[in-house]
């Protein structure tokens, strides 16, 4: 069983003197075993030979690559766990890196968030030029249509006075159609000695105040 397994099986009271007498705490100690220790423990242990330590110095040699952060032997070698170490024995240097690295990215995201807002400054730019431009189209139409109306009326008007002017001049012309016809009917009456008729076709043309007088 590995170290750190067998101090979390422990019965409460005695993982906790277990811990103190390292002036440590339960959580701490257990974290401090798993891991490196673990593995150096359990390889001392080994039942096959082949598979131990081949002598102390090489059990030594392994706890001092644990103590100075290094990979140790007793642990299967994997990339994660080579990275880690690295990152342990240069704390400073990554430290530094990630602090580089972590100024960088936010240099980043303040272009990107400044690089955005730019362009949606100049989308909301556009959207209200091409708003102002709309209705500035749209006045402009409107006055096109109030002037179009407005000559349509200025025609209509005009076309309407042609037409009264024609009318009342084919009225002119009826008028005097009418008074030639009559006054041969009433030269036929005369003739005829019929004087009430011929009195009552002249009477008919007595103009009327303000009417244009067909007589003479």
């Amino acid at each position: 069983m590995r170290p750190s397994t067998r101090i979390d099986t422990l019965q409460r009271k005695e993982r906790t003197t277990s811990a103190q007498r390292r002036s440590l705490d339960a959580a701490k100690l257990i974290s401090l075993l798993r891991g490196d220790l673990d593995w150096i423990v359990m390889k001392c242990l080994e039942k096959d030979r082949t598979r131990r330590y081949e002598t102390a110095n090489g059990l030594a040699m392994d706890l001092k690559r644990h103590l100075d952060h290094e990979p140790v032997v007793a642990r299967p070698p994997s990339a994660a766990y080579r990275f880690q170490k690295l990152v342990r024995r240069n704390k400073v240097a990554f430290a530094a890196a990630s602090a580089v690295l972590l100024a960088l990215l936010c240099g980043l995201a303040l272009a990107t968030v400044g690089l955005i807002r730019e362009r949606v400054a100049r989308a909301d730019a556009d959207a209200r030029r091409l708003e102002a431009d709309s209705a500035r189209k749209a006045e402009i139409d409107q006055r096109k249509k109030v002037e179009q109306a407005r000559a349509d009326e200025a025609l209509q008007r005009l076309l309407a006075e042609a037409n009264a002017a024609k009318a009342e001049e084919n009225a002119g012309h009826s008028r005097q159609l009418l008074y030639a016809a009559d006054m041969n009917l009433a030269q036929q009456a005369l003739e005829l000695n019929n004087l009430g008729r011929a009195r009552r076709l002249l009477d008919r043309h007595r103009p009327a105040p303000g009417e244009e007088d067909q007589r003479g």
